[in-house]
Order: structure tokens, then C-alpha cells, then sequence
């Protein structure tokens, strides 16, 4: 994360177009001296919130690719195909994995004594808590239990890119791209418009782990001076850096192409500029 981006103070003016905050990443603690008032929650917490923090960074960089030849001279151009769809398959495997670490942290709290619930992602959790509805606290049975058909659709189309037979094909008409993921074996799992796809998986990424922060905040009893002080942001390493924040409200077109708003007002949005990272230390105890 460090290349691409870092996690920093909340400015006081709050987030900005190139900045993206979600609130797993409160519990990033890794400076010189860590908060004394998060220290039992340290280990187990902190190294999640730099994994979510270096997930979007990289679905951003990810997304930035994939704007830069949604033009209409790039879909007239064979090797743009390829390129976005590695950059595609990287989105969706990143996606899937910022999800297991978001599980990772609903874990920490999901029962009254830590180590009882299954540490090794949100459909291990899931599955577990819906045999065990007794053993888990409400707030994390709730959300485990509401709409995360965005993210069972995600698992299928991963799991059939990685471990089975099919590609991330990418086919234009010259308007905008789409997805097409045939299998041998099932058939055809999907073929729909590309970047709505991404914008919603983002958003439920975003909705997910904003919902699960809350919970864990409640639970843990976290300091309120604690809590939106950290950003992940984009690096200088790109001309132009993608706003994530933009993926998830707005309703401002691409600015780099002229098609349709994504679905539900959703934008992917390309800004040409970054902001310098920067690091900060706690005082011990405070």
C-alpha cells in the first residue's frame, strides 16, 4: 500500500475527491505508538484495516486502467480488451478478498468469547452463523443475514475465474463494454454491462464494511475521538487518480467518456491530480 497509497489523518475539511474513507479503517494502528485505548483490539483489528485499506487502493488503480480506455478510441483498439480484462479479473479477486477480511473483522466480534467463530472469510462466517444463529451477537447475525446478494453473485464469478474454466471476456459495441464469463461446464454465469457491475460491487464493498465498523464499534466501546481519522488514498505514481468516493455517491458522468450514468446514479470518476501522503504518531494514552 505503501506504492500505491497510505492511510492518513481525517482532514479537517473531510474527505476530498481523491481521498476514500470507509470505517474499517479507523482501527489502522500502526504508528510508532499505538493508542493505549485500542491496544487490546490491536492485533486482531489493525492489520485487517491495512488490508482494506491496500484492497481499494488497488480496485481504484484497478478501475483507473479501465477508465483510461473507455473511450471511443480505445474500444475501436483490439488490445484494450485484453488489458481490461486482467484489470478486471484483478477487481473482482481483490473485491472478494477485501470482503474475507471485512468477514475477518465481523469474527472478532461475532460472539461473547473471541475464537469461536470461523476466521477465514465472510462465507465461512455466513455459513456458520446461519447453523449457529444462538451463538452469534444480533448486530452481526443482522447484517449477515440482510442482502448480500452482491456479494454471492461476486463469490460465483471469481470462484468460476480462478478455479474453474472460465475467462474474464470483455466484448464492446463501440458504446460500452460488457462482461461475458462462460464456463465448459455451467454455461454462461454472466453477460452484462461492465462498469455498473464494478460500481456495485464497490458499493456493497463500501456499504459492507461501513456497516460493520458500526457494529464493532459498539461492541468494542471505540473512543469517538477515534473514529474517521484514516484515509486510503491514490498515489502520485498515476497521472490521474481514480475517485473512489465518487464510485459510491454522484451523479456526474466519466469525465473521460460520454456514456449513460452507471446504475443508480453510481459514477466511476477520473481525477487529474493526488494528494501527498502523510503519517501520524499517537501520544501514549491518548
Amino acid at each position: 500500500m505503501r506504492a500505491l497509497g497510505t492511510v492518513i489523518d481525517m482532514p479537517e475539511d473531510g474527505v476530498s475527491p481523491n481521498e476514500y474513507y470507509v470505517g474499517l479503517l479507523d482501527y489502522y494502528d500502526h504508528w510508532k505508538t499505538i493508542d493505549s485505548r485500542l491496544q487490546p483490539h490491536h492485533n486482531q483489528l489493525s492489520p485487517l484495516a491495512w488490508t482494506i485499506g491496500h484492497d481499494i487502493v488497488h480496485m481504484a488503480t484497478y478501475i483507473h486502467e479501465i477508465l483510461a480506455r473507455n473511450t471511443p478510441e480505445g474500444m475501436w483498439d483490439g488490445a484494450s480488451l485484453v488489458t481490461i480484462s486482467a484489470m478486471t479479473e484483478g477487481f473482482l479477486v481483490t473485491c472478494r478478498s477485501c470482503c474475507d477480511a471485512i468477514g475477518q473483522a465481523l469474527s472478532y466480534v461475532a460472539c461473547a468469547k473471541p475464537g469461536q467463530a470461523p476466521t477465514d472469510g465472510l462465507r465461512a462466517l455466513s455459513d456458520w452463523a446461519e447453523k449457529n444463529p444462538g451463538r452469534v451477537h444480533s448486530e452481526v447475525l443482522k447484517v449477515l443475514s440482510g442482502d448480500l446478494d452482491w456479494f454471492w453473485k461476486l463469490r460465483t464469478i471469481r470462484d468460476y475465474i480462478v478455479h474453474l474454466d472460465a475467462d474474464a471476456n470483455i466484448f464492446t459495441d463501440r458504446e460500452q463494454y460488457y462482461l461475458w464469463v462462460h464456463s465448459s461446464r455451467s454455461g454462461w454465469i454472466t453477460r452484462e454491462p461492465l462498469l455498473p457491475l464494478l460500481a456495485r460491487k464497490l458499493t456493497g464493498l463500501t456499504s459492507l464494511a461501513n456497516e460493520a465498523a458500526g457494529i464493532i464499534n459498539r461492541i468494542i466501546n471505540m473512543p469517538v475521538d477515534s473514529s474517521k481519522l484514516r484515509l486510503t488514498m491514490q498515489s502520485p505514481l498515476h497521472r490521474e487518480s481514480v475517485s473512489a468516493t465518487h464510485c459510491a455517491r454522484g451523479s456526474h458522468r466519466p469525465r473521460c467518456v460520454g456514456t449513460e450514468d452507471l446504475v443508480g446514479g453510481l459514477t466511476l470518476e477520473v481525477k487529474p491530480k493526488y494528494v501527498a501522503v502523510k503519517a501520524r504518531t499517537h501520544d501514549a494514552g491518548g
